[in-house]
């Protein structure tokens, strides 16, 4: 059977291969506008969905690789506070519109607290 992100990244217009994977946490879908820095440059981004522990974005352009550390920049965003992350991009598909999973590895701004009113805020149940 297919991952929950096989059918994400497939409405997306994104072919996924070796899409065998167990998740052990829950992810809820957004739609915030990002920003992703790395050493050398800025690119405009948008979170389309969240996990306490990272997140998959959505980018204009490509050119970041797996296993590359870079900083995720959004909010704030209504009454959600203003999170900045060091990440490192876990997975890249580009293929289709360019969709980077990014796993957090800490917080220069905000925290997991911060994060949790974003998963409370755009989750909707089943």
């Amino acid at each position: 059977s297919r991952s929950w992100l096989y059918w994400e990244l497939k409405t997306q217009n994104v072919r996924m291969i070796g899409a065998d994977q167990r998740r052990e946490t829950y992810r809820v879908r957004t739609n915030v506008p990002a920003t992703i820095r790395t050493d050398s440059e800025s690119l405009k981004a948008k979170v389309v969905n969240l996990s306490p522990g990272g997140a998959m974005v959505q980018a204009l352009g490509s050119g970041l690789l797996k296993g590359q550390v870079v900083t995720l920049n959004f909010g704030p965003v209504e009454k959600l506070p203003r999170i900045s992350a060091k990440t490192i991009v876990a997975s890249a598909h580009v293929e289709g519109a360019t969709v980077y999973g990014l796993r957090i590895l800490d917080y220069s701004h905000g925290g997991p607290e911060d994060l949790k009113q974003y998963l409370d805020f755009f989750f909707t149940p089943p």
